[in-house]
């Protein structure tokens, strides 16, 4: 018996991996770490037929064999006289061979049919996914190897929001390779604005997704994983706390769920902007303060406070002149101080200056610089420290370079003094707002341009070498705005985006996170440009600032009274495809003490199955009332009806549907929402 696997030619990214055809009794096909097995009696009736599949299994291997549907030759059955088939005896075959079907429940039908009528003869069985730690295994001696295409979307673009706008701010890395995201909204909530966080897989499905906030304004601008999985959230509020607003701390689980919470504060405002964790595992926050700190009458000064790992305060100091002091960044350095980043317009030459402050353990200053001349030179983008103790800082300046702003990178010694400097931008408005050492030795740089890409603004990213000089430049986006602020490497030499855009998804602006490779880009993916951003040196001498800590006045620990709050919105694929589900109807019927909810598509491509969810307000949390999927019963040239029976439903009470459909890659779309109340019917006899 031969074993046969063609090659698949598709226009996306392949990963080439051994499969393993195993002949003999119980045969398997070993793909990745999932192992597919033949079930099915000689007789041929069906002796299983398992809905519950492994998914990534499903998905690998109808992209490995059915790219054209299915009917995929995957094995030679031999001919008619094979003893092993004797079902049909006499009969030659001109093209015997297993074909795989793809089930609408998920299950794969492997048939041996022959093209000779008169043989009249079908074998069926399944095939059932088992998945394994390892794909070692102990096979016949008749094998093949060979390699198989398989399709898997390891970079991706995705936005998350609802109808009104999203904010995303910050972004952390996950154990278990995933991430968090987190910002705020403006499309959930009982505030204005609330916390909003988001846990993502590697392929930037959902896994968690809640709100926390009060009646007034609640922001997320940091946020981190420990190493016992928890998270801290930090941001501000102003929905509790000693002042307008104050600086917020949340501490949450694996699960998204508040360990604990609390604001710090006084009469005035402060908000904070970003948090590190410290040597003793507590935490340091930086932000500003419109309490009166170091200057009398100072519109803003530059706060820090020191927490432990229960959030309990051990310091809070203020930093400032007369002006206004902005804080963007914080650092733990590897002497145990901080490294701090903003602008100015209290110190330096003129305008806005670019900042440096240097503090020791306790908070008190070690030294203060400011760079910049009679124009506007800004930070808003994070510093860092190499290993061999210099300090990279990040801004934007309209001093220098090319344009009307361009992304500003500095290298400083150990006491603040430059070692290079470069510009980097085109003739419009560049603004880095998010610098990561690479692995190599180098730097990623990223933020806004409006010089370069389709937008009004899009998305930058550089990579520079050691020295800052341009390795690969990227941008990103689409016809509205776009923005990163955080940006992350992964093991693999791929880098994490996070910010937001208003060229697709739900509405107003999205949150966005995107994962491009190792040279910026994302396979057949219509946002990626090469960008031609000119490299100009700079010139600029730091100036010395002599300025003191001052304790912060009387500060106040506030306990806040945030409940987690599940939110409902799907992952949008940013790629620039089209929508794969074509919806004919998607209606909602009152029946008894029910509702009948219905619709109809009129082709699915790629289509693995649907989700209902309903609401008690239009634009409220969503819950999902389905407990497995739906599976999908269309196919690209022919649609199909599916009907839901919600027996969960009170009547005369009025419910709000959304029907979600996902397709293979995990990229779900939403439609909806529609509008019912359920009735009570009436009955003469009972």
């Amino acid at each position: 018996m031969n074993t046969i696997i063609s090659s698949v030619m598709h226009k996306k990214l392949f990963i080439i991996v051994s499969v393993v055809i195993l002949i003999g009794t119980g045969n398997s096909l070993v793909l990745g770490e999932c192992i597919i097995e033949w079930v099915g009696d000689e007789s041929g009736s069906i002796i299983t037929q398992e809905t519950s599949r492994t998914l990534e299994a499903a998905r690998q291997l109808e992209r490995a064999l059915l790219p054209a549907g299915p009917g995929f030759i995957v094995e030679d059955c031999g001919d008619g006289d094979d003893p092993e088939f004797p079902h049909c005896p006499g009969c030659r075959a001109t093209k015997p061979g297993w074909l795989v079907d793809v089930c609408l429940d998920g299950s794969y039908t492997k048939k041996c049919l022959y093209s000779n009528p008169e043989c009249g003869w079908t074998h069926y069985g399944t095939w059932d996914v088992v998945c394994e730690s390892t794909t070692t295994t102990t096979i016949s001696e008749t094998t093949t190897t060979t390699t198989v295409p398989i399709i898997t979307p390891n970079y991706w673009a995705r936005t998350y929001g609802g109808s009104q706008d999203d904010y995303s701010y910050a972004f952390a890395a996950t154990s278990d390779g995933g991430g968090v995201v987190a910002g705020y909204t403006e499309s959930f909530g009982v505030g204005y604005r609330d916390v909003w966080a988001l846990k993502l897989d590697n392929q930037g499905n959902i896994s968690w997704q809640k709100r926390y906030g009060g009646s007034g304004l609640d922001a997320a601008y940091s946020i981190l994983q420990n190493a016992d999985g928890s998270y801290i959230v930090q941001g501000y509020t102003g929905s509790y706390g000693a002042g307008s607003f104050d600086i917020l701390l949340l501490k949450l689980d694996s699960s998204g769920n508040i360990m604990w919470q609390k604001a710090y504060g006084g009469p005035n405002f402060e908000r904070g902007y970003s948090i590190k964790q410290t040597l003793d595992n507590g935490y340091v926050i930086a932000g500003y303060t419109g309490t009166d700190g170091s200057a009398e009458g100072s519109s803003n000064d530059i706060l820090v406070l020191k927490v432990d790992g229960n959030g309990n305060l051990s310091w809070m100091k203020t930093y400032g002149g007369s002006q206004g002091d902005h804080v963007k960044s914080i650092t733990a350095t590897s002497d145990g101080g901080y490294l701090v980043t903003g602008f100015t317009e209290s110190f330096g030459a003129g305008g806005r200056d670019l900042f440096v402050l240097k503090l020791d353990g306790s908070g008190d200053v070690t030294w203060m610089k400011t760079y910049g001349t009679s124009g506007n030179d800004v930070s808003y983008a994070n510093g860092l420290e190499n290993e061999d103790g210099s300090y990279m800082v990040a801004g934007a300046t309209n001093s220098f370079g090319a344009g009307d702003f361009d992304f500003w990178l500095l290298k400083l010694d150990s006491n603040g003094n430059i070692i290079w400097q470069k510009t980097y931008g085109g003739i419009k408005r560049d603004v880095a707002t998010a610098l990561k050492q690479t692995t190599d030795g180098g730097y990623v740089l990223t933020g806004q341009t409006a010089s370069f890409g389709v937008g009004v603004y899009d998305t930058l990213l550089l990579k520079l070498d050691s020295d800052g000089t341009i390795i690969w430049q990227k941008n990103y986006g689409g016809t509205g705005d776009g923005h990163a602020f955080a940006i992350h490497e992964s093991t693999n030499g791929s880098f994490i985006l996070a910010g937001y855009e208003n060229s697709s998804g739900a509405g107003g602006y999205d949150y966005c996170v995107m994962k491009v490779d190792s040279f910026g880009d994302i396979p057949d993916c219509s946002i990626v440009g090469t960008s031609n951003a000119v490299m100009t040196p700079s010139n600029v001498s730091p100036i010395t600032v002599n300025i003191s800590a001052v304790s912060f006045p009387n500060p106040v620990t506030t306990v806040t009274y945030f409940s987690p709050v599940n939110t409902f919105v799907s992952a949008f694929n940013f790629c620039g495809e089209a929508t794969l589900i074509s919806l004919s109807s998607f209606t909602a019927s009152p029946a008894n003490k029910a509702v009948i909810v219905k619709w109809q598509t009129e082709s699915e491509i790629d289509n693995v199955g649907f989700n209902l969810y309903r609401c008690t307000t239009e634009t409220g949390e969503y819950i999902k009332i389905n407990t497995e999927l739906i599976p999908a019963k269309g196919s690209a040239t022919q649609g199909a009806g599916y009907e839901f029976i919600d027996k969960n439903v009170r009547n005369r009470k009025t419910y709000w549907y959304k029907l979600e459909d996902i397709d293979i890659n995990g990229v779900s779309t939403l439609h909806g929402p529609i509008k019912v109340t359920p009735r009570i019917i009436h009955r003469l006899f009972q």
